[in-house]
Parts: C-alpha cells; structure tokens; sequence
C-alpha cells in the first residue's frame, strides 16, 4: 500500500513466508549480512571492520578456515530457514539436544547428537513443519515502512491510516513479488534506515508506475 503524494509504502501485507523472511533477518550473521550486501558503507565502521578481514592476508590468521569464517559465516543450524538469501547452515546433524550436567557444584551445558536420556530442544523452524518456517500459516501479515510486522486485519490498516491522517484517496494498491535481489536491499535498508520496504522495493515501484 503506497502513498500516492511521497510514493513511500506505508505498509506491505503477505502471506507466512513473507513473515519468515523478515523475521530471518534477525538470525543473520552480521559478515554474512555485509557479505550479502557486498560491504556497505552506510553501517558505520563495521563495513570497514569486515574489509580489513577481508583484504589481510590469510597467513596473518591461525588458519585459513578462520578467515573463511569471518568472510562467509554460516547461519547457526537452529535458525536453518530456506529462505530466498542465499545463506548456509553449519554442518551439524538436523537434530540436537540440550545436555546438563552436574559434577558437584559444577553445571556444564552443551548441546549434542540427539539421545533418549537427554531433553529435545527445537530448532525455531520447528521440525514438525519440516523447517519451512517461523510462523503460523495461513494467517497473513503486514509490515510497516521500518519493519514492525503483525498479524494482518483491516482494523490494522485503518487504525495506521487514522494516525497518520492519511485520505484513502491518497492510497495506491500495488502487488510485487519479492526476490533475492529485493531481499538483500530490504536487508541494508532495515540497518540504515527507518523506510526499509520504500528503499528495498524502489525499483519494482518505480517500474509498476512507469507502466501506468
């Protein structure tokens, strides 16, 4: 949903998957996010922070694999999600258990190959769902301009459109698809500004109008 008079989305409504992705924003490494990106110079010194690991040698690190690591992150099996980023998981067997155990006044935590005598601990894409996601389906869902997301229902739209004093005339319905390419500049919007779906989908936007 666009505003006509500053093209600026106000919201974005899609099913479960578009939830997912969102949310798996959350669980990214933050190289693997400038990875995606291709660095970006807009997030303050971390971009700097990721090319100096970049450009130095690997002979100034322990191991070759160090670097790789720093460079290429993997997402921590627990979050495994196929989302559109191409993203990839630790090599860890798909299920895990969590391990506690007491020697005196010591208490060691670990998590393990799964096992009878041990407590199953749930990925959060729940295996049950065969990992495919976070959320519930088919419940839809909206997203605000900066990425607040909520279940979707029309008291919501109205609600935001009678706090911002916005006319319904001033309203543009548009329907996009979301890619990996749209993923990653939602991505580097949501960590430099306050209008991630306005930046992220510029393009498609720009295009739809020029049809019209």
């Amino acid at each position: 949903m666009l505003r006509k008079s500053n093209g600026k989305v106000l919201l974005a409504e899609g099913k479960s998957d578009f939830a997912d992705f969102l949310f798996s924003l959350l669980t990214i490494p933050l190289g693997g996010a400038l990875r995606l990106m291709e660095g970006c110079p807009y997030v303050g010194s971390v971009d700097g922070l990721y090319k100096s690991v970049v450009d130095l040698d690997e002979h100034y690190f322990t191991t070759k694999e160090v670097k790789n690591k720093f460079v290429n992150p993997v997402l921590a099996p627990q979050f495994k999600l196929c989302n559109l980023l191409p993203l990839s998981c630790d090599n860890l067997p798909d299920d895990f258990c969590f391990d506690k155990r007491s020697y005196g006044d010591v208490i060691t935590c670990r998590l393990t190959s799964i096992n009878e005598d041990f407590l199953f601990v749930d990925p959060l894409s729940d295996p049950v769902s065969n990992g495919k996601g976070y959320v519930k389906g088919p419940t839809a869902y909206v997203a605000t301009d900066d990425l607040v997301v909520t279940p979707s229902s029309s008291i919501c739209l109205m609600s935001l459109l009678s706090s911002m004093s916005i006319p319904v005339d001033d309203l543009e319905e548009k329907v996009v698809s979301i890619g990996m390419e749209e993923g990653v500049l939602i991505l580097q919007a949501s960590l430099t500004s306050k209008s991630a779906l306005t930046l992220g989908l510029s393009h498609l936007l720009t295009k739809v109008k020029d049809e019209n």
